[in-house]
């Protein structure tokens, strides 16, 4: 016997109801769950920082030709080079909650200061290679992007900058190193893995 067009509709309808509840029900408890934790951290007092690992960029890997003033490689040093004089991290892989539970209150801002100029610093040193190599100035370019890998920039510029060179230089087995820390560094998209393997 065929359940009628409109019996169909009213479990159809039933069925929505209750997984929108769910849903619901799901998000306030996520809600919840966040709101406590995040009380919990503002009671958490300052503790060590000494397991971060702070950058102090190397200013020397920048290239002393920078051309006229306000050329846009004179003004990718500048703000590079005003980056370095504060500290600066990777902290990408916490929340704002989870560096409060970790490190204290206390530490909060300090720290969420030195992973905003990490941000900041990522793209202008990507600029900076694919500058540097656009320009044929290719061994410069392998210095900010090998001393730029070292210091946990893996992005794709930077990552492709410096397999280019390797690739003009046939140095096969240097794009394989790349592709290697590429793989294990989890924030690396799929696309760079890919692009990568073309190298090869």
């Amino acid at each position: 016997m065929n359940i009628p067009y409109f019996g169909l509709v009213i479990i159809f309808v039933v069925w929505l109801s209750y997984e929108l509840h769910k849903s619901r029900r799901k998000n306030e408890k996520a809600s919840e769950d966040f709101w406590e934790r995040e009380i919990e951290a503002g009671s958490v007092r300052r503790q060590s920082t000494d397991d971060i690992k702070f950058i102090c960029f190397d200013t020397s890997v920048l290239p002393l030709d920078r051309g006229e003033p306000d050329s846009e490689l004179e003004s990718l040093c500048d703000r590079i080079e005003k980056l370095s004089v504060k500290k600066i991290a990777d902290l990408s892989a916490y929340t704002n909650t989870d560096l409060k539970m970790k490190y204290g209150v206390a530490n909060f801002q300090e720290l969420s200061e030195a992973d905003t100029r990490f941000t900041s610093l990522t793209p202008l040193v990507g600029n900076l290679c694919n500058y540097l190599y656009e320009n044929n100035r290719s061994d410069e370019a392998m210095k900010v992007c090998e001393y730029a890998i070292n210091i946990g920039i893996h992005t794709s510029v930077v990552m492709l900058t410096l397999a280019k060179i390797h690739k003009d230089r046939g140095e096969s087995q240097k794009i394989a190193s790349l592709l290697a820390i590429a793989k294990e560094d989890k924030k690396c998209p799929a696309s760079l893995i890919e692009k990568l393997n073309g190298f090869l």
